[in-house]
């Protein structure tokens, strides 16, 4: 639509989920060697409470 290049965008795109996995992934190794188990409980909470809301924003017909 805008005749501009696929090639710049994919490139930022994926350099900055690259950067961002990167991050995610150090903290998380942080968070869990110290706080261990209540870690992994408080993502299955935050999990779940997506799935819920994913439920409650498009119910099934």
């Amino acid at each position: 639509m805008l005749n501009a290049g696929i090639w710049f965008p994919s490139i930022i795109i994926g350099l900055v989920a690259a950067g961002m996995t990167t991050i995610a992934m150090v903290y998380g190794c942080r968070l869990g060697t110290r706080f261990g188990k209540k870690m992994e409980i408080l993502g299955a909470f935050i999990l779940i409470g997506i799935g819920i809301s994913i439920l409650i924003e498009h119910p099934v017909m």
